[in-house]
């Protein structure tokens, strides 16, 4: 099985992944470099393919753009809090490898409006990404409410953000985690509340044109693996020290990763390359959206599905 993907990417030398406009804690950048929760799975495939974090350029697209780069090659993967649908999956021209954030829409308002719940507003007009699903289904929730809105679109989160503030719209209605991430852009975060009411089901992750099964395998499984790793108590920190003494966990699961390096067109220790230099899911939460980053979010649905949430790894069998 040959890939036109991973052979286009290893004749160029480094993976074209494509990023959100800028949304702080999931893809933002600060001078040259690039940081947050969907950088760093961009940066898991680099590891894998490529054998370093560094080998990858991350090309920012606007909401209307991310599809259509990936159906003409102007990138690789989509990292770049997508959210995977029924008509997306089956009718873009792409695929969706796995999930790796599960989310929902919300609003957040100007706390001078004494708002505390989205059924207390009255005619807002909400600011909206351009090329999303969020007016459509804001729309569903706040007609069930007898709420009218008017929505406002704008191409950049950027250019949202900056409209609400100007408070040229009265709410920002997006995903709840990266929402949280645009509150801390604000000059004063604590001026604006995010409302407890979620009116959709968002499941995001990376996404690959559709055809190419070997290259979305291999997606899929670098995603796996970084999940797996957290479950069977595996880190940056401590992949050394427990291959030093034979953790059984830890050998199974790099001898399975390299038992398919072959089948993957991977080099040998592929998994402990992404484990060493990435990390596994929780590090990847922690420091981007969870308690070492500014937003401190619980993890919620993206705890492993033994704590409750819904993350899961096939067996690495």
């Amino acid at each position: 099985m040959k890939s036109e993907t991973l052979e286009r990417i290893k004749l160029r030398g480094r993976i074209r992944c494509g990023v959100s406009r800028g949304i702080y804690g999931m893809s933002f950048q600060e001078g040259q470099h690039w940081h947050g929760f969907d950088v760093d799975f961009g940066k898991a495939i680099a590891a894998a393919v490529l054998g370093d974090v560094e080998k990858i350029e991350f090309v920012s697209l606007k909401p209307d753009e991310r599809f259509s780069a990936l159906r003409d090659d102007l990138i690789d993967v989509l990292c770049c809090n997508a959210t995977c649908t029924f008509s997306r999956d089956a009718g873009q021209g792409i695929s969706f490898a796995a999930m790796t954030c599960y989310d929902g829409e919300t609003v957040m308002v100007h706390r001078s409006l004494g708002v505390i719940s989205v059924r207390q507003l009255k005619n807002p007009t909400v600011a909206l990404q351009s090329g999303t699903t969020t007016d459509i289904n804001l729309q569903r929730f706040l007609t069930q409410h007898g709420i009218t809105f008017a929505g406002r679109y704008y191409s950049t989160p950027q250019e949202a953000l900056d409209a609400y503030a100007r408070r040229e719209c009265d709410a920002y209605a997006l995903d709840r985690v990266p929402l949280t991430g645009e509150r801390q852009r604000l000059a004063n975060p604590e001026d604006h509340v995010i409302l407890p009411e979620t009116f959709s089901k968002e499941p995001m992750g990376p996404a690959v044109k559709a055809g190419d099964s070997l290259w979305e395998k291999l997606v899929r499984w670098v995603i796996y693996l970084v999940i797996e790793a957290e479950e069977v108590g595996v880190s940056s920190e401590s992949i050394d020290a427990q291959v030093t003494s034979k953790d059984p966990g830890v050998l199974n699961l790099l001898k399975a990763a390299d038992g398919a390096s072959h089948s993957l067109h991977l080099e040998p220790g592929w998994a402990s390359r992404v484990l060493k230099q990435v990390g596994n899911y929780q590090e990847i939460f922690e420091r981007n959206l969870g308690a070492k980053s500014r937003l401190k979010l619980e993890r919620g649905m993206n705890a492993l599905w033994s704590n409750g949430g819904l993350l899961y790894a096939p067996p690495f069998k």
